[in-house]
């Protein structure tokens, strides 16, 4: 009868243990920046499928090999929502793909208009199916993600400069995601947010000029840098200039190039970051 009843408490202990760890689990959010082929995706897996949104999908092949199988991997069969920061076709290319093997309730989008065929086919449909699709503007909030640019009545000569800027907050962290933001955008953004502080940062690289300029470092105030750069193409490294001056900031800097993919988890009592390789210490 001891043994029985020690038996009994250690199962009970177990199934207490094993539950706090489901629902702790069940309340976290998982947020994974995805390099892909020069592009990129960010995923937020959110407690309840509602919130779940992908930012960016990246082109056809990267979709095919591996957006898609991160997204199957995921449990995920459908998609609540996909929101498209900008133009380029290393961003936006495979949305059709995408679209047609993993359903999603709307698209997000931002009123700014771009030259690239790909993106112009896209607005089309959107414009020929509403109900499919979400404009917006600095100031409109996605659940626990709000818009910081673009303001919807400015033109940037390049397309990177409209970027779709989103800042989350989860369990009282912030993330801000500033696609491929230049120069001329970044200095919008810091001249009509006046509080752009976040934890953590992910920036992609602009076609011309660089991204994350001293002046939006300081404002931010981030503890982690997330540049998501790759191999290839050459304009879509970091360059030695970039890493020169991030390394002088003071922030811990993670290269997606060197890293892979980057998994952040935000919990209750924190947040942590997780690369899909080691990193070699300076």
């Amino acid at each position: 009868a001891k043994r029985r009843k020690l038996v009994l408490l250690g199962v009970v202990a177990l199934i207490g243990f094993y539950g706090w760890r489901w629902n702790e689990a069940r309340q976290s959010t998982i947020i994974t920046v995805l390099p892909l082929n020069g592009g990129s995706g960010v995923f937020c897996d959110s407690p309840g499928r509602a919130e779940d949104v992908l930012v960016d999908c990246a082109n056809t092949n990267a979709v095919e090999f591996v957006t898609k199988p991160f997204l199957y991997a995921q449990g995920k069969n459908k998609l609540a929502r996909v929101a498209l920061t900008h133009g380029d076709l290393r961003r936006v290319g495979g949305y059709e793909t995408l679209r047609a093997a993993l359903p999603f309730g709307r698209t997000v989008i931002s009123a700014t208009r771009f030259r690239s065929p790909a993106y112009r086919r896209i607005a089309a449909e959107l414009d020929a199916n509403p109900a499919q699709a979400r404009i917006v503007n600095r100031g409109d909030h996605l659940g626990a993600w709000t818009v910081l640019h673009p303001d919807g009545v400015e033109k940037f000569p390049q397309g990177d400069d409209s970027s779709l800027v989103l800042r989350g907050e989860f369990h009282g962290t912030r993330i801000l995601l500033l696609s491929d933001l230049g120069r001329p955008g970044q200095e919008a953004l810091m001249e009509r947010n006046e509080d752009l502080r976040a934890e953590i940062v992910v920036t992609g690289l602009p076609e011309r000029g660089e991204a994350l300029c001293e002046g939006l470092i300081e404002r931010v105030q981030p503890k982690l840098i997330i540049v998501n750069d790759s191999e290839t193409p050459p304009s879509k490294r970091a360059s030695s200039q970039l890493r020169a001056r991030l390394a002088q900031a003071g922030v811990p800097v993670i290269y997606t190039r060197e890293a892979g993919a980057v998994t952040l988890t935000f919990k209750q009592n924190g947040w942590k970051a997780k690369p899909a390789r080691p990193i070699a210490e300076p």
